[in-house]
């Protein structure tokens, strides 16, 4: 990483009686690595799309079609983000519809309407 002051790029650590280096400076694989940044971020996506109470993550597969073509695949689960009822607070979760139909979560009630109050 260079430094600019006055429109003059120096590297760090450089004082300002040297020469001025501009430039690109070296690539740095460990500084910008590109398979781990995309590894953190498909993690980051299969997080959002699991459930938060059982687990259920995308399952990686092969399609293979009737040529026998294959080709790789994800299947996601069917994950919905709804308030539940945990302890005495609300949260919004990530729940995949097993785990919903099955009862494993507690939806609240829903929020009654304000209407006019009869004086």
């Amino acid at each position: 990483m260079s430094l600019v002051t006055n429109n003059v790029c120096r590297p760090p650590g450089e004082s300002s009686g040297g020469p001025a280096r501009c430039g690109p400076e070296p690539f740095d694989r460990r500084e910008f690595d590109v398979v781990e940044c995309a590894l953190a971020i498909q993690e980051e996506d299969d997080v959002a799309r699991s459930c938060q109470i059982c687990g259920k993550a995308p399952v990686h597969g092969h399609q293979i079609s009737h040529a026998h073509n294959v080709s790789s695949r994800l299947w996601y689960p069917n994950v919905q983000r709804l308030k539940v009822i945990v302890g005495k607070t609300r949260r919004r979760m990530r729940v995949c519809t097993r785990c919903l139909r099955s009862g494993k979560v507690n939806k609240p009630a829903p929020a009654r309407k304000a209407g006019p109050t009869a004086a």
